[in-house]
């Protein structure tokens, strides 16, 4: 059959008749003409022509190395003898042969051929066979749909900033676009309740939300102050303003257009719940959230039968048994499965019957579950299942060695013969451009394939759409996903391909900043990204309210220094704090496969002038025709050396002032953590300095404010904790001491029991509130300071057993101070 001849792919492939494409291609005022053959087809795949849409974009621009190939015609041959989604390239003669089973692989293989050709790969010496890793390469996205229909924790400037974000179709074709380039086949959207927002029920036809608000309430993530995270309280519903009119008509044919979307690109959308969250539509038709009242259960049966109905395109369902569901036994003959059966899996058992060739993928997460229940009422589920876990909780960012938190749920996942999707909760890194692609690839490899259904990436913390606190990005129109391109590009290409090599990714930098030595750019980056995971082995929190990184702060209080003498470490890091390699030290006990405090630090501060090194060669000889970007992406790297140096001196001063406070003899340490403090003072100053010279302070859900001016006041107030703890040894408190306003003991083995509790305290005013966490024995090992920043709850959890004393002073003696002691015991 006759090439049909014309420059537009798109329009060509749309005729049945045309079998053959020919791209004539102008390269330095010569032209040369490049056949595309195609596999035999009615109509090509809307992922097809992506590529090649992809790939004549590239050929169209000037290359000698195109016009002097003798490659005349490129063929695309299905093969099912390859892997699903794989792909193979090699050359015969005159002829580039494309091979693949399906879809997926011929867009991936003919992105391939672009990607080969702008490193500067002739086209008869282009040749690769590739397969994925993991078959579902995902991302996970918190989605706020509207004020009334928030994500998991909307509190934050990113949440607020996006509400309207996800409501334009362009930002979707471009986030997609991404994705697929970068081998995702994934994508999670997560909403507590999505339901009101995305469909009409006929049952129900007051509770559809027309129009899309926000509200303009001041944001504070501190604990209650605006409801339950996932929730809706009366402080948002009364500060609501309209972002955009859309009925909710336009809002189901808007997410039918973003699936179909998605779908051309070759990606899955899955909705994934929390339970039992009835946002903007309580004790509207009887409907609560009590786990047996029967209103609520009709609704979101309902509810899941439209969802899957409405939306072809949507390829599945995820649940959560949440927090916010009774326990079991607490509901006379009410189960959490029993209600997510009740609820989901009859709403998708209605579908089935309305529509028995409607297929719907079902993920399950593991928590607040267990496997037995869950195989009670989901064993003979009829379409896909798994299950999802996280596999090393919100620290992505940490180490890339086998997770000992998914050590628990792996036998149980291999005896039930699913497999599971691990989510990888990046709640560690927000704003700083992270890139370390060897970090990635040994994370990846150490994760379990045998039970593996895939990976999806994200934050519960954070909202990936656009930015909005980084300065010199006109109209806050920059995508997360294009600021943080190299971030995005390691995990997704590597989920792919985990043995993409080195030269791959300095290949890539070279692309996007030439001029640069692309290798010296690998290394700085990749130095300055290893700060953060060795911050966390130290000071592992696994959950994401408990601290960052970034700010050395958790949602209730700055750490300080005390906090890091008895930090957390990692298990099975063999990482010590500073209170453990003291004892040792002391004792003369062993330090065999130990990683001391200070070997720590080394490390930080290694890593930190080394990619400081690195960045100021590179911004010495920079020729880049990309300039805006290049500065803002070495200063990143800056401020992740310089953070790393706040570490590394503030885990030294911590380490002589346990010496100081375990011997009294050792009283020149206390000098040397003064000296080390001081230090890190510096180091934050630095840090401050070239952060705010690109961002603005923001918001943190499940944190904090981000704002490196007051952080440093926090930072200084350290440096006075370690001068009063040089200067005056704590006093065991006294009823009868005027300065001590509040000392009680929290006794963790209260009637012999050891009992993991927490410490609440609620200071409802403004004003200033020191409180300070003393041992029995008077040292200091955590301590809040409250600085005129309104209500604030502390909240304070101890795994040792012991007596511990707790002061608490404030200016104002008329000021009201609660003081919860755990779930039973009220002091």
């Amino acid at each position: 059959m006759a090439a049909c001849k014309t420059s537009n792919i798109i329009k060509t492939l749309v005729y049945a008749s045309c079998l053959y494409l020919s791209i004539t291609i102008n390269a330095f005022a010569q032209n040369k003409t490049i056949t595309i053959q195609l596999p035999e087809s009615k109509t090509q795949s809307p992922m097809v022509l992506f590529g090649l849409e992809k790939l004549q974009t590239t050929l169209d621009k000037p290359n000698h190395l195109i016009n002097q190939s003798n490659i005349k015609r490129i063929e695309l041959v299905k093969d099912e003898t390859l892997q699903e989604q794989g792909f193979n390239l090699k050359t015969k003669e005159h002829t580039l042969i494309l091979k693949a089973p399906d879809n997926h692989g011929f867009m991936y293989g003919l992105l391939e051929i672009e990607e080969q050709l702008k490193f500067g790969t002739k086209l008869q010496a282009i040749k690769a066979q590739q397969q994925p890793y993991f078959k579902k390469r995902g991302l996970k996205f918190n989605i706020p749909l509207d004020a009334r229909a928030p994500s998991y924790d909307d509190t934050g400037d990113s949440a607020q900033h996006n509400i309207e974000t996800v409501w334009d179709f362009s930002f979707w074709q471009a986030y997609l676009d991404k994705m697929a380039l970068n081998r995702y086949n994934q994508l999670t959207l997560w909403n507590p309740q999505p339901f009101t927002s995305m469909l009409k029920l006929d049952k129900y036809p007051k509770l559809a939300l027309n129009d899309v608000y926000r509200s303009t309430a001041p944001l504070d993530a501190r604990v209650s102050v605006w409801g339950e995270a996932g929730g809706v309280s009366p402080l948002v519903l009364n500060s609501l303003e309209k972002v955009k009119s859309i009925s909710i008509d336009e809002k189901i044919l808007f997410w039918k257009k973003v699936m179909s979307y998605a779908k051309s690109r070759g990606i899955d959308i899955h909705m994934i719940t929390w339970a039992i969250y009835t946002n903007g539509i309580q004790e509207k038709y009887g409907i609560n959230d009590e786990i047996d009242n029967p209103a609520t259960v009709n609704f979101f049966r309902d509810a899941v039968k439209e969802l899957v109905l409405t939306y072809p395109d949507l390829k599945g369902i995820g649940i959560t048994a949440g927090e916010r569901m009774p326990a079991d036994g607490e509901v006379i003959n009410w189960s959490r499965e029993k209600w997510l059966w009740k609820t989901y899996g009859l709403g998708l058992a209605d579908a089935k019957l309305q529509n028995p060739n409607r297929k719907v993928d079902f993920i399950h997460r593991f928590w607040y579950s267990g496997y037995d229940e869950i195989e009670k009422y989901w064993g003979d589920y009829p379409d896909h299942f798994s299950f999802s876990f996280k596999y090393i909780m919100a620290r992505l960012y940490s180490s890339p060695e086998k997770s000992h938190i998914a050590k628990k749920v792996i036998p149980i996942i291999r005896q039930s013969k699913k497999n599971t999707w691990w989510n990888l909760r990046n709640d560690d890194i927000f704003v700083y451009r992270w890139g370390d692609p060897e970090y990635a690839q040994r994370f990846y490899k150490n994760i379990p394939s045998d039970i593996s259904e895939g990976i999806h990436m994200g934050s519960d913390g954070y909202v990936w759409a656009k930015t909005f606190a980084d300065k010199d990005v006109a109209e806050h129109n920059r995508l997360e996903i294009d600021k943080h391109w190299y971030r995005f590009m390691i995990w997704g290409r590597l989920a792919y391909n985990v043995n993409l090599s080195e030269s791959f990714f300095t290949k890539h930098l070279g692309l996007k900043f030439p001029g640069v030595d692309p290798d010296k750019l690998y290394k700085a980056w990749q130095a300055a990204s290893q700060i953060v995971p060795t911050v966390n082995r130290y000071q592992f929190q696994p959950g994401d309210r408990r601290f960052s990184a970034e700010s050395s702060s958790s949602r209730e209080t700055f750490r300080y220094v005390n906090d890091f003498q008895v930090a957390r470490s990692m298990p099975g890091t063999g990482q010590m704090n500073a209170r453990q390699y003291v004892k040792s030290q002391l004792t003369g006990k062993s330090l065999t496969n130990k990683v001391s405090p200070l070997e720590l630090a080394n490390e930080l501060i290694s890593n930190a002038n080394r990619a400081l090194g690195l960045s100021s060669e590179i911004q010495a000889k920079n020729k880049s025709a990309n300039k805006l970007e290049l500065q803002q992406s070495l200063d990143d790297i800056r401020a992740f050396s310089y953070l790393g140096k706040y570490y590394a001196h503030k885990i030294t001063a911590g380490v002589w002032l346990e010496f100081f406070q375990q011997d009294s003899q050792l009283k020149q340490y206390g000098k040397k953590a003064k000296l080390e403090i001081e230090k890190a003072l510096d180091a934050w100053k630095q840090f401050k300095v070239v952060s705010e010279k690109h961002y603005r302070p923001q918001m943190l859900a499940r944190l904090n404010v981000l704002d490196w001016e007051k952080l440093q006041q926090e930072v200084e107030y350290e440096v006075e904790l370690v001068d009063r703890i040089i200067a005056k040894p704590f006093d065991i408190p006294s009823s009868n001491d005027p300065n001590n306003l509040l000392s009680l003991t929290y006794d963790k083995t209260l009637n012999g029991e050891h009992r993991h509790e927490r410490l609440q305290i609620h200071t409802p005013n403004a004003g200033e509130y020191l409180l300070e966490v003393h041992e029995e024995n008077g040292v200091l090992i955590n301590a809040y300071h409250n600085k005129d920043n309104g209500p604030a709850r502390w909240e304070w959890f101890q795994d040792q057993k012991g007596v511990y004393y707790l002061n608490l002073k404030w200016k104002d003696l008329n000021k009201v101070i609660k003081v919860d002691w755990g779930t039973k015991h009220d002091k």
